[in-house]
């Protein structure tokens, strides 16, 4: 894959998710007028910090992500795991199983969050886009585009679930505790988990971390708000790409 256009695309990407949630676009909704203006800066630095961050920090972040994926098709290192979900089972009781799911949730909520970007640069590898065009709103506008609507709509329903997952402490905090125990396990074991297996659960700490500072502080109206927020504003974004097209 050609890496400049590649880092073009994640650029044009993190720029528009910056003027999609910058406090004058939000402000746009009557129905978000409550969100103070410090969680509107909260919200955005997530997405760019943990969902979309710079080119330069993608590579060993996604091909770690990649390694965890396959520590999890692995019966063979996926066995010693399954004694952190047994040393958990006095502290969480019945909520073990749902704490599991909730962490896996997340992180498969989070690789899938990634598939609009990875659809705009192929299309542009199709069409022999190049890099420095993507300083152009109306290439990005027009990559969008010629994304079938069914991909942007499942696009849009990880995104939310992603946040939903994330929204839930108490669950999170949970799953944090069984993902720390877990590294505890693989750091203790280097003849069975490589370092990019193990960068791949730091990576999902703090994806997970950094979610849990987001909405810990919340009120659970605020936390309704938000998530309704992120909905209206994902839609009206590609409404408006798609609108833009017959201007």
């Amino acid at each position: 894959m050609n890496d400049r256009l590649k880092a073009a695309v994640i650029e044009a990407y993190r720029g528009e998710l910056s003027r999609r949630y910058s406090e004058a676009n939000v402000r746009r909704f009557p129905e978000l007028e409550t969100i103070p203006v410090e969680v509107i800066g909260r919200l955005r630095d997530f997405f760019l910090q943990y969902i979309y961050p710079t080119p330069e920090s993608r590579g060993m972040r996604d091909s770690s992500f990649d390694e965890m994926g396959n520590v999890l098709k692995s019966p063979r290192k996926l066995w010693p795991l399954f004694g952190t979900a047994v040393s958990s089972l006095w502290k969480l009781g019945g909520h073990i199983g749902a704490a599991i799911q909730a962490g896996l949730r997340t992180l498969e909520a989070y690789i899938e969050s990634k598939r609009l970007e990875r659809a705009m640069i192929e299309i542009a590898l199709k069409e022999n886009v190049a890099p420095e065009d993507f300083r152009k709103p109306e290439t990005v506008a027009h990559t969008v585009r010629m994304i079938p609507k069914k991909k942007v709509v499942r696009f849009q329903k990880d995104m939310l679930l992603l946040f939903e997952s994330l929204a839930n402490v108490e669950l999170l905090e949970s799953s944090l505790g069984i993902l720390k125990d877990s590294r505890k396990i693989m750091a203790g074991r280097p003849q069975t988990y490589n370092e990019r297996e193990l960068a791949g659960l730091d990576f999902g700490l703090e994806l997970l971390t950094g979610g849990y500072e987001l909405f810990r502080s919340l009120s659970p109206e605020e936390v309704r708000v938000v998530l309704r927020g992120i909905d209206l504003i994902e839609k009206d974004w590609y409404q408006n790409i798609y609108d833009s097209a017959t201007v």
